[in-house]
């Protein structure tokens, strides 16, 4: 125990962690100034089972709808008898570095005895691929042309798992608020506008095959079934159900395929959906269970106002949330104290009573020496690091001891290139730098490295 609490404390110093005070600023939030264009710059939300990517489209929103469990294909006897007795040898090679023969052997042995998912025809086969449910599009009616907007703000709020899309339009204000609640185990949507009745638009669900869309009960309702791959067998059935819920005024109509609401100020769109897979017997439901599931979970949100339906998911969530907190500073004061030195900044202060019995007698003067001084040696630090860990790496496995390895030898590089001006050896050319900013990309860029291999080797070093 006290050589793991030794190689954490150093693995945070070299990650350059510090703890945060009263007065650190928090930023937790990714701010676009327009809306996504590429699926990475959506936001993504998700609670574990229902996901939600919205894009914050001004004219036409668009929010991928996925669930966990969607796949296709069906059961089928892939096993091939007697592949277990060559793992051995597969480890044993791959220990070895033998990689392409471990692969060999691996395509040979544990490949399935029917077709997988090679390129794209694995969804129609009966392996199988994970499948989009569908997609939530929300077309909006305005009174001024889009081109007008100003002050368009999208925000993920990563402190609270919801996004928010804000613009002003011909001095009209437009909010959109999207979680997918931990609590509760639906999507929400808030949508709101400043001016009364200015807030219309068109939902409609949609999916690229295999999806019926029809309204029903006031809802809308997408449903279907996938390919198992086999002619006898029914795939696996989904069942999404939107509802839309005005507060206070608003008109709502329905098409065969939509629901339009007209002239509202505000506005809660609920999502629920299911699959009939069976996570405890790992099958598929004979009955249509999922569907009463599904509907289930969303008339219970819909009785709820909105202020409790999001409190009820950032309590959820921010039990788990808060259970860790890491703070990466970005000053490169916090590496060198002055042009041409290979010095770290301190630590924060400690107890000397900490370190009691951490480190042998031998080597705790030059340890402290190390954590503490204005001006402390990287290469003696690595020398303190290098003895402490070899009692650790003791009792670790033999590919602990290599990621040790490889990460030191970064390190020891990054910290040569700390030292000299002009061109780095290990970036790219177009990064080449000089002075205090060459070195501080250097550090970055190996100490990640670094960080990686200390951080790995911590975590298995626990588990055994």
């Amino acid at each position: 125990m006290k050589n793991i609490r030794l190689l954490l404390w150093l693995t945070l110093l070299l990650a350059g962690c510090k703890t945060p005070t009263a007065e650190t600023p928090r930023v937790m939030a990714l701010v676009f100034d327009k809306p996504a264009i590429l699926w990475e710059e959506r936001l993504p939300l998700g609670n574990g089972r229902l996901g939600a990517m919205p894009d914050g489209g001004i004219a036409v929103e668009n929010i991928i709808l996925n669930e966990i469990s969607l796949w296709s294909g069906s059961p089928a006897n892939d096993l091939r008898q007697g592949a277990y007795q060559v793992l051995p040898a597969i480890r044993e090679l791959l220990y070895k570095e033998q990689t392409p023969r471990a692969q060999e052997i691996m395509y040979r042995f544990f490949t399935s005895r029917t077709r997988g998912s090679e390129g794209s025809s694995g969804a129609g086969n009966t392996f199988g691929s994970y499948q989009v449910l569908g997609s939530l599009s929300l077309d909006f009616i305005y009174d001024a042309p889009v081109s007008s907007v100003s002050d368009y703000s999208r925000m993920l709020d990563i402190a609270t798992a919801t996004s928010f899309t804000s613009f002003n339009l011909e001095g009209v204000t437009y909010t959109r608020e999207c979680f997918t609640s931990l609590a509760d185990d639906v999507i929400i949507l808030r949508l709101t506008a400043s001016q009364p009745g200015s807030l219309s638009f068109k939902a409609t669900l949609k999916r690229p095959e295999r999806a019926l869309v029809r309204v029903a009960d006031s809802c809308l309702i997408m449903e279907g079934s996938l390919v198992s791959g086999q002619d006898t067998i029914p795939g696996m059935r989904y069942y999404t159900r939107m509802e839309i819920i005005p507060e206070g005024r608003g008109r709502l109509s329905y098409t065969q395929d939509s629901i339009i609401l007209q002239q509202a100020t505000q506005a809660n769109i609920i999502i629920s959906a299911a699959t009939d897979f069976m996570v405890d017997s790992m099958s598929l439901s004979p009955d249509s269970s999922y569907i009463f599931r599904a509907d289930s979970l969303a008339r219970r949100a819909a009785v709820k106002e909105y202020p409790g339906l999001k409190k009820d998911h950032i309590d959820t969530y921010q039990h788990f949330f808060h259970r860790v907190n890491l703070h990466l500073p970005d000053s490169s004061d916090l590496y060198f104290k002055r042009e041409g030195t290979c010095s770290l900044l301190p630590p924060p202060r400690i107890a000397s009573a900490e370190f009691t019995g951490i480190v042998d007698s031998s080597h705790s003067d030059t340890l402290e020496r190390c954590l503490r001084s204005e001006h402390a040696c990287a290469n003696e630090f690595l020398a303190c690091f290098k003895h402490q860990f070899k009692r650790v790496s003791r009792a670790a496995c033999g590919f602990c001891r290599m990621a040790f390895r490889k990460g030191k030898t970064n390190g020891c590089r990054i910290l040569q290139c700390s030292r000299m001006d002009g061109a780095c050896p290990h970036q790219p050319v177009g990064l080449y730098r000089t002075g205090t900013q060459h070195r501080l990309e250097c550090l970055q860029y190996g100490g990640r490295l670094v960080v990686q291999s200390f951080v790995g080797l911590l975590s298995l070093h626990v588990g055994r």
